[in-house]
């Protein structure tokens, strides 16, 4: 075979594979770079099997980070602005932190800015026809949708352009709505709601709390939040377009970005795809610069401080950053590396100060001993996949119940903000670093994770390729989608059960006690007669 004929043999086979690849969708609210992350990696992953592969990016948080793209391609439009302009909502966001643990003191305002930001962006979306991003979407023929989980403008626009093969992804574990509306089981006598911070293993004011939590929280996206979509939608499409509630229960697959190993055993289904771990791919060496800082780290190893994108730092309360470094000192032959920003106390021989580290990369390193982190999702699962013993400082979301998800597997403890001190911080360190069984219990939840039959890689893209292959999957769907609350538990046939019973019960009574009248009729009736005749 010649030159030219190999050449034009491999151009045919390129052609080829490109051909049978299909036309993809991915897309992501930019609200933070851990969520852009789980999605980025999700689009390279698609278009290295030669997949078309698009990432719509709705941009809330433009300073959010993002990974470079090597085989998909990005489109964007600017979903916070106008009226709710992002650097808004950012000041309300920023103080959420650094707030208590309470209810009663969470800033419900900065939510509703943020939702209302979106319906308004939206809608402004949908009416502006001659934006790009606006005619790629509604002239191209995507074979899959997978659509982050807090972006519901693209269900409405997959249903304008007649798009059934629609997959809805969380970037974490499985919240309570999407739970509710794929008709997988979630029994709150087990399963914590998303923001509540307690196991599986509740005591019964635990159950009630957690019941009143699940409730209000799915209450305020059926009744608060995707009403105003439908509405919006019904505005461009018509009175006769589906209401939000109905679009969603036809999601076809479910992705859930969290490793069954790390997660509480819950009721789950085949539509039900956990794909936690996608951001873990080959590790890469270290750069000259952490080479040498690493180097230079006491053998005693190395504890890595971070708090994760989100969360301004700057804005911690000085009285936080002095009990840490504090607590440091007590510990001189463990070198602390600190990731934090803002104003400083005066630092400790061991304490090495940092703006940026490559945490992922980091983590496996042989002197890691502790990783103090603030809870976030994809934190811990760069920690679990590396099997470094965590503290957990949680700030606020949902970082409250992961540090209980920490706690419940053995390998770490957590914190608590609200009642940060020196001691407690020393007490939480001599712990971890101590005692051998948290780092026993990390290394072996790090091979579970790392050996498990299937990779998630290869289950995301599997199914997305099979989802755009045949397009739809109704035999996974269950019927609970579409059940009310009396049919989902039955009650109607528990009352009449319970009628029947309680009919056939009276019954029996009524029959007994005719015959005991009867009887003593019968039998006390003949000694009273004999007795008037004497």
């Amino acid at each position: 075979m010649t030159y030219r004929s190999t050449v034009r043999l491999l151009a045919l086979l390129f052609v080829w594979q490109s051909a049978n690849g299909f036309k993809i969708l991915i897309t992501t609210v930019g609200l933070a770079g851990s969520q852009n992350l789980v999605m980025y990696r999700l689009a390279d992953l698609l278009g290295a099997h030669n997949n078309d592969v698009t990432i719509l990016k709705w941009i809330v948080n433009p300073e959010a980070p993002q990974p470079k793209l090597k085989y998909a391609k990005e489109i964007s439009y600017p979903l916070v602005g106008g009226e709710d302009p992002w650097e808004s909502i950012e000041a309300g966001l920023n103080q959420l932190p650094w707030k208590t643990h309470s209810l009663v003191n969470f800033d419900m305002s900065v939510i509703k800015r943020f939702n209302r930001a979106t319906i308004n962006g939206c809608e402004r979306f949908l009416n502006d026809t001659e934006n790009p991003t606006h005619k790629q979407l509604f002239n191209d023929h995507f074979d899959a949708i997978v659509i982050h989980v807090a972006d519901m403008c693209t269900f409405g626009i997959a249903k304008m352009i007649g798009n059934p093969s629609t997959i809805w992804m969380n970037t974490a574990f499985m919240p309570d709505h999407m739970a509710h509306y794929s008709g997988v089981p979630y029994p709150v006598s087990y399963v914590p709601s998303a923001i509540h911070p307690v196991t599986d293993k509740m005591t019964f004011l635990e159950r009630i709390k957690n019941s009143f939590m699940t409730i209000s929280g799915l209450a305020l996206i059926e009744y608060g939040q995707l009403p105003a979509f439908t509405e919006v939608f019904r505005r461009k499409a018509g009175d006769d377009f589906p209401d939000f509630t109905t679009i969603i229960r036809e999601t076809q697959l479910y992705f859930v970005n969290a490793d069954p190993f790390f997660e509480y055993a819950r009721p789950t289904q085949h539509n039900i795809i956990y794909v936690g771990g996608l951001t873990m791919q080959n590790e890469e060496p270290l750069s000259a610069e952490w080479v040498k800082i690493m180097d230079e780290a006491s053998d005693s190893g190395v504890v890595v401080f971070s708090l994760g994108t989100v969360a301004s730092t700057h804005l911690m309360p000085i009285e936080m950053k002095e009990a840490f470094v504090a607590a440091f000192s007590h510990f001189p032959d463990v070198t602390f590396v600190l990731r934090i920003d803002g104003e400083l106390p005066k630092l400790p021989k061991n304490v090495k100060h940092v703006t940026w580290i490559p945490q992922k990369d980091l983590l496996i390193h042989p002197k890691m001993r502790a990783f103090i982190t603030h809870g976030g999702y994809n934190s811990l699962t760069e920690a679990t996949y590396s099997g470094v013993p965590l503290i957990v400082l949680p700030l606020w979301g949902d970082q409250m119940p992961n540090a209980k998800r920490v706690e419940r597997l053995g390998i770490g403890t957590a914190l608590d903000k609200d009642h940060l001190t020196e001691p407690s911080i020393v007490a939480a360190l001599h712990k971890v670093l101590n005692d051998s069984s948290y780092n026993a219990r990390a290394k072996r939840l790090s091979q579970m994770i790392r050996e498990k039959p299937v990779s998630s890689a290869d289950l995301a893209v599997r199914w997305i390729e099979y989802l755009a292959q045949f397009r739809t999957v109704d035999n996974l769907l269950p019927e609970s989608r579409h059940l009310g609350l009396i049919q989902y538990y039955s009650l109607d046939v528990m009352a009449i059960l319970v009628f029947a019973v309680l009919t056939i019960v009276y019954i029996v009574w009524r029959m007994l006690r005719f015959l005991l009248s009867f009887c003593w009729r019968l039998v006390f009736g003949r000694s009273v007669g004999h007795q008037k005749a004497e």
